[in-house]
């Protein structure tokens, strides 16, 4: 059976089993035996195993920016995937098809996306111009708070700074859905 055993200056140690008495006199004056240590976080003070929190390590500037660049691209790949350049297409499409009135040919972005909604190629139009405008409202948020961050991680703030970046991502990824 497993024992615990503390002593001032030199920390913790356990036996895989029952120290015989030769043993135990070899141990430093002072040693007592202790309930097992709950875990690597828990310090024996004052008579009983308290946990301690384990220090952050913060990440080096370099890795604290790649992380935060790394993040932002997550964000936009979970937003749009690789159809970037499909929706900057669709919102052009629907731009020209809003200039012209709402008249003439439907562009193909467009109708395609009347005809999935149910929509009509006016109220398909305007979604895709509606959408398009929330996103760059959306990426200029992500990029204002990415940049942000990354100036606060250069001028040596780094846990401040990564705090506030991830409270943003957070909120972000809750209000685009993703």
């Amino acid at each position: 059976m497993e024992q615990g055993f503390f002593h001032p200056s030199r920390g913790y140690w356990q036996t895989t089993g029952e120290p015989s008495e030769d043993i135990l006199a070899g141990y430093p004056e002072g040693a007592q035996a202790v309930p097992l240590k709950p875990g690597v976080h828990h310090e024996w003070i004052d008579g009983a195993w308290v946990y301690v929190p384990p220090v952050p390590v913060l990440p080096t500037e370099a890795q604290a920016l790649r992380q935060i660049d790394a993040e932002a691209d997550a964000i936009v790949r979970d937003v749009i995937g690789d159809r970037g350049e499909e929706y900057r297409q669709a919102e052009t499409d629907a731009l020209a098809y809003q200039a012209a009135g709402f008249e003439g040919p439907v562009p193909g972005t467009v109708a395609v996306w009347a005809a999935a909604s149910g929509m009509t190629p006016q109220a398909a139009a305007q979604d895709v111009l509606a959408q398009a405008a929330a996103w760059r409202t959306a990426l200029l948020a992500i990029r204002q708070a990415r940049l942000t961050a990354k100036a606060g991680v250069r001028a040596g703030t780094v846990a401040e700074s990564l705090a506030t970046w991830a409270t943003f991502v957070a909120a972000i990824r809750l209000q685009l859905g993703v």
